[in-house]
């Protein structure tokens, strides 16, 4: 589904805090014993993942098929801030070649 990327808006400040418990939430992910992020070649999975792994909090990447050095830092300042060791799961798209996931440690 395509889109168009808003920043979020409201009317007024009464509006904003109506909505405000609804983006409260506190780390799904905090007392595991890893740090797990999912990564995917293509934006167009972007909207699946996150829908599916929302709710446990876990990262979702898209590189796009290859690693942007601003990207890989934004990455690296993040896993270096958690003590966790971070596993990365790649998943690769249906019709290439090795279509499938693949885990990797990150670090």
């Amino acid at each position: 589904m395509r889109e168009v990327h808003v920043s979020p808006a409201w009317p007024d400040a009464g509006a904003f805090l109506q909505a405000a418990p609804d983006w409260f939430a506190l780390d799904r992910t905090a007392g595991q014993a890893s740090a797990l992020y999912v990564a995917c070649e293509k934006d167009t999975l972007r909207a699946q993942l996150t829908g599916w792994l929302e709710r446990t909090g876990v990262p979702v990447l898209v590189v796009r098929g290859f690693g942007s050095q601003s990207y890989v830092q934004v990455v690296q300042e993040r896993t270096a801030r958690d003590p966790r060791p971070a596993v990365l799961l790649y998943v690769v798209l249906p019709g290439v070649r090795e279509c499938g996931v693949t885990v990797h440690c990150i670090g």
